[in-house]
């Protein structure tokens, strides 16, 4: 992890302090180098497959509908264990090992039972709350991560609504650094989004002095981010889910 303060456009070593200007980053992580060189948008087909004796063939999910959050937590394990990400442009086939780690991390980022009724409690909040929420709680919470040298994986909030099949339309991405201006309470927080493969000038910018979220946050591909959380990062280890459903491989 490497911890610069600017001053007139100079790195200074960690600890000196000379403005009023932060900056983050994890190691050397860049999305274009660790992040995988396909994006979040598969074809449809269901995500697991399970085969039962005497019974026909029973499908659950649809892969068209992403796998952000696996991505990301994957992302973060190939990292971690220093080990380069698959070199092919192409989406693993349902079935295939990557496929199966990708719907196993996927699980493991919802942190089931809880994790979907969190998102939904959020889509249900209103914008100035959600609002608070990020700039009080999730924007510190990400902040120690990342002094600490550890990827973020994150929870987004695009839309408020009341209606749980809109579940969906929540995301999951991975921060890697960020830069504080503490003197105008400017933040950009640079992100891996699954979606967009090979992008290193994906960020979030906002104002920590904004209390009453006038601005918001603004995405650098334009798509609305009502807020964000962190989302708990565990390793890969065994689950009796994962084990049932024939996704308990290794990386």
């Amino acid at each position: 992890m490497r911890k610069n303060y600017a001053s007139w456009g100079v790195s200074l070593p960690e600890g000196l302090l000379m403005s009023e200007r932060v900056v983050v980053r994890v190691g050397d992580f860049l999305p274009s180098r660790h992040g995988f060189r396909f994006s979040n948008d598969f074809p449809r087909g269901p995500v697991v497959t399970l085969r039962l004796p005497g019974m026909p063939e029973l499908c659950f999910g649809d892969a068209s509908c992403g796998l952000c959050g696996g991505m990301s937590f994957a992302v973060r394990d190939y990292f971690v264990q220093g080990r380069p990400v698959p070199d092919s442009n192409e989406h693993p086939a349902p079935g295939s090992p990557l496929f199966k780690y990708l719907v196993r991390r996927l699980w493991d980022s919802f942190r089931l039972p809880g994790g979907p009724f969190r998102y939904y409690a959020w889509m249900r909040l209103p914008d100035v709350t959600i609002w608070q929420r990020t700039l009080n709680d999730s924007w510190p919470r990400v902040r120690r991560e990342l002094d600490r040298g550890r990827l973020a994986p994150l929870g987004m909030n695009r839309y408020r609504s009341r209606n749980p099949m809109h579940l969906g339309h929540n995301h999951q991405i991975l921060a890697y650094g960020y830069e504080w201006d503490r003197d105008s309470g400017d933040v950009l927080i640079r992100i891996y989004d699954p979606d967009y493969s090979n992008e290193d000038d994906l960020t979030f910018a906002f104002n920590v002095n904004d209390v009453e979220g006038k601005r918001g946050i603004v995405y650098s591909k334009g798509a609305t981010v009502r807020g964000f959380f962190t989302t708990p990062y565990k390793p890969p280890g065994f689950a009796w889910c994962s084990f049932l459903f024939g996704l308990h491989c290794p990386l």
